[in-house]
């Protein structure tokens, strides 16, 4: 009898650890992904809508599933408005133009691929006209980072690559 009675509650102890609910953050959905670049992480998924966030003091709840973690702001530095370019066509399945008037200074283009991986690094003394072969890259997103000798970013793309 006594072995009855720690059977029965073993196996209801079991029973209930095995179906306890997790409370980590997940996100169950049928298309999504998540990519982290050493400044920047981008999540998203279809089919997900986020209809309010409430907030008090620390504690954020969000209607929907997915749930962001962290807030990123950019801030344009006043070398921004120094250079203006043309980039075309984007998106893109072979050549990048990049047509720049008014600015005669070398620049530094920089493409980089969403993980943070440097794909095309290259020093132009002229902006006139530019043209990139990106034939070889795999489909996908690319941040092209534009700056001056000294390092000072001075503009900052998204290029994105298909068939």
């Amino acid at each position: 009898m006594k072995h009855l009675l720690l059977f029965a509650m073993l196996s209801l102890l079991y029973s209930e650890l095995a179906i306890s609910q997790s409370i980590s953050p997940e996100v169950v959905a049928s298309c999504g992904r998540s990519v982290t670049a050493p400044s920047l992480q981008l999540s998203y998924t279809v089919g997900e809508p986020v209809i309010t966030t409430l907030t008090a003091s620390s504690t954020i709840i969000t209607q929907g599933f997915h749930q962001s973690y962290k807030n990123t702001s950019v801030h344009l530095s006043d070398n921004m408005s120094a250079l203006a370019l043309k980039v075309y066509p984007n998106p893109t399945s072979n050549r990048l133009f990049i047509l720049s008037s008014g600015y005669d200074k070398p620049v530094r283009i920089r493409l980089s691929h969403l993980s943070g991986a440097i794909m095309y690094e290259n020093r132009y003394t002229s902006t006139t006209s530019i043209e990139i072969d990106l034939s070889l890259f795999s489909d996908g997103m690319y941040i092209m980072d534009v700056s001056d000798d000294e390092g000072r970013r001075m503009a900052i793309y998204r290029i994105e690559k298909i068939s």
